[in-house]
């Protein structure tokens, strides 16, 4: 796609990456609904990579707080990251 494509240019990549963090999301939830078993899992993997997006693109609170109006589908995982506590809870459990 060709917005991809000029965002990696723009040295944002993050937003291909976004892209592909939830068609992966999609594909677990299918998968995971098709053998009967229980969605959290893709949830986490879900959020644990967005976390990881956000930390190697360095995205403040600002950046994520726009992504989420951009990626309505992700915003609940991008807010999430907000202050920066969600990783712990997403690794270690609440």
């Amino acid at each position: 796609d060709v917005s991809l494509s000029m965002a990696d240019l723009a040295d944002m990549g993050f937003v291909a990456e976004l892209v592909s963090a939830h068609d992966m999301y999609a594909m677990r939830l299918r998968d995971f609904a098709a053998l009967g078993l229980d969605a959290s899992l893709a949830t986490q993997e879900l959020n644990l990579r967005l976390a990881q997006i956000a930390s190697q693109a360095d995205l403040t609170d600002d950046h994520l707080r726009m992504l989420a109006g951009a990626f309505p589908q992700l915003s609940d995982g991008l807010l999430a990251l907000i202050g920066g506590a969600a990783v712990v809870r997403w690794v270690v459990g609440p």
